[in-house]
């Protein structure tokens, strides 16, 4: 696509402006919470916003003359999806408006706009018919805000329903790029927002059919949520579909036309042909030509389409879709690879993403700080963009700043889920030598080790001196000095890798015998030489940082490692009886299993 009609003086004034916009957005957020759950004063706002920009005409791309071209065709009679707009048959049948014909682009390839853009382009090809092409234009625009903000309450009263404050729903609402793309620019997401926001109320809601409709209304509009499709099936498991397929066949049969082929090849122009603000695509593309001196442009979109498609199929099979909001977080993570993989996206797809980043923290700051990055774009279509070095410092930024964003966002979920997993880890290597089904996993942290042992059967109750708990097992903060229950109130006491951060770990394990009436067990870190130490330190205190993200600052300031024999002598002290030895690990991170009996010790 070209962008034609941009008024480049303006350009930096619209930069400054986006950004003011922005920071401003961002300010609300952070502040002002408690009133921003009013949700009449998020809609007001954004009713306010939007309406100040619909008098505007586009200036930021050409898409609006293709809306008004296949509108004027349907207004005729004639399917948007029969002939391309160069069709010579098109002239000899006398529907061709040469004024209107030489602002389009990609002249020779067939409309790409589903039935339901394709309806509200057909009230614009009315006005057309009659008046001039500014008033068509506007009767578009105002019909896809109406739907827009007619999704967005949809969206609101979903949101309601999860439980989760609104207060978020400003990122998407008050989103100086949505306001200026939908209301502004009249670009057709304002339809696809009106499907998604009805399939996300009516999911959380438990309507499945009604689900299905918006669904397909917004797979009516933009081809991509059909994509979708096999989330809902697994979430509703059929229920519904008939009124999804119901609506789909009736929009489409009225545009049937043999030539819908043409149409998939004008598909194939965003995989083989367009490029624009792609940073994947670019940056694989670069190294390429580094290494080769070849342009692979042709080879790479469709390989990128592959790679869509593989993570498509992982989100499908291995995503959990057992509420409403995982399913609307599937949703967004196909949405991200999408434009991740594309090799071409404009600011306007970005709106595809942003209204589900309030229903999930996952990818929400990586996409708003890229919906505010991605404006930065337009400048390709200007004369500084001629400049590659400088279009690329203006553009770049975005994807490396949304990637960066990403890599922090997402850490806490793979660490949490490496967690879990290292706990089912160490749960299987103390499980053998639990005794009896009471257990105390002092200690705890996050207590997925006792987690893990629960659904082995165990009882068990959590205790640490930091609350980082993460499970619904019962849960107990202790002062690090007394243990908070009764002489032998458990069968077994579980100290997993927490001696070493005790500064009287002695106290603490003649604590863990006094509750405990048949056994201890322990890992534990263990050195035996001065580098071992060293690392054991060193990796100990990052990873404790990491995991836990400062609440475990005090932890990590007071580090006590002993050797083997010295761990031995402490539970001779502690009046505990060793009864076996197992090394875990002779490797990087040295440790060793101590199975101890507590007998008539106290």
């Amino acid at each position: 696509m070209v962008v034609v009609g941009l008024r480049r003086a303006a350009l930096p004034f619209l930069l400054i402006l986006h950004a003011i916009a922005f920071v401003a957005l961002l300010w609300a957020h952070r502040r002002n919470k408690v009133h921003l759950n009013h949700i009449g004063l998020i809609l007001g706002w954004a009713l306010l916003f939007r309406l100040t920009l619909l008098p505007a005409l586009p200036d930021l791309s050409d898409d609006y003359y293709r809306y008004i071209w296949d509108g004027n065709l349907v207004a005729k009679g004639v399917s948007p999806y029969a002939h391309a707009p160069a069709d010579p048959e098109l002239a000899d049948r006398g529907f061709v408006d040469n004024a209107l014909l030489g602002k389009l682009n990609s002249k020779d390839f067939h409309s790409v706009y589903p039935p339901l853009s394709q309806l509200v382009f057909l009230c614009g090809g009315w006005f057309y018919e009659v008046s001039e092409l500014a008033p068509s234009f506007l009767m578009m625009k105002s019909l896809f805000v109406l739907m827009e903000f007619t999704g967005l309450c949809f969206l609101i009263t979903a949101l309601r329903r999860t439980s989760t404050s609104v207060s978020a729903m400003i990122l998407y609402a008050w989103n100086p790029l949505v306001i200026i793309e939908i209301a502004g620019q009249g670009h057709t997401e304002g339809a696809m927002v009106l499907g998604m926001g009805l399939a996300a109320h009516a999911a959380c809601s438990g309507r499945a059919a009604i689900s299905w409709l918006g669904l397909t209304l917004a797979a009516m509009t933009k081809l991509l949520p059909f994509a979708f499709v096999p989330l809902w099936l697994r979430y509703f498991r059929g229920r519904g579909l008939w009124l999804g397929l119901t609506v789909a066949i009736a929009l489409c049969v009225p545009f049937w036309t043999p030539s819908l082929i043409g149409t998939y090849e004008s598909v194939q122009l965003y995989v083989q042909y367009f490029e624009f603000n792609a940073g994947l695509y670019f940056t694989i593309k670069q190294i390429l030509y580094w290494f080769t001196g070849d342009d692979w442009s042709k080879q790479i979109g469709p390989l990128l389409r592959w790679v869509f498609a593989a993570i498509a199929i992982g989100i499908y099979l291995f995503h959990r879709v057992d509420g409403p909001q995982r399913l609307l977080q599937a949703s967004l993570l196909l949405f991200s690879a999408y434009l991740i993989t594309a090799t071409t996206v404009h600011p306007w797809y970005v709106t595809w993403v942003l209204p589900l980043i309030p229903f999930t923290p996952m990818l929400r700051w990586p996409w708003f700080w890229f919906s505010f990055a991605c404006f930065a774009s337009y400048v390709a279509y200007t004369d500084i963009g001629q400049s590659r070095l400088l279009w690329g410092l203006l553009v770049y930024p975005g994807w490396i700043g949304f990637y960066v964003l990403a890599a922090i966002n997402v850490m806490p979920w793979v660490l949490d889920r490496l967690m879990r997993r290292r706990g089912r880890s160490k749960a299987r290597q103390l499980l053998a030598h639990v005794r009896g089904r009471r257990v105390l996993d002092l200690g705890c942290a996050e207590g997925f080790v006792a987690d893990a042992l629960s659904k082995n059967g165990c009882d068990c109750i959590l205790a640490d001196v930091i609350k980082a708990n993460k499970t619904s097992l019962p849960f107990v903060l202790y002062d690090g000095d007394r243990i908070p229950f009764n002489d032998d109130q458990f069968d077994t006491v579980v100290l997993s890798l927490v001696l070493h951060h005790c500064r009287n770990p002695l106290r603490v394990l003649r604590e863990a015998a006094r509750v405990s009436r048949h056994r201890v067990v322990i890992t534990e870190s263990t050195f035996e030489t001065g580098r071992d130490r060293a690392r054991l330190e060193f990796l100990d205190r990052h990873a404790n940082r990491l995991r836990s993200r400062g609440l475990m600052q005090a932890q990590e300031e007071y580090l006590d490692f002993k050797t083997p024999t010295e761990w031995r002598d402490l539970f001779v002290q502690a009046g505990l009886r060793l009864g076996a030895t197992h090394w875990l690990n002779r490797f990087i991170h040295k440790h060793v299993l101590f199975v101890l009996d507590v007998g008539q010790s106290h």
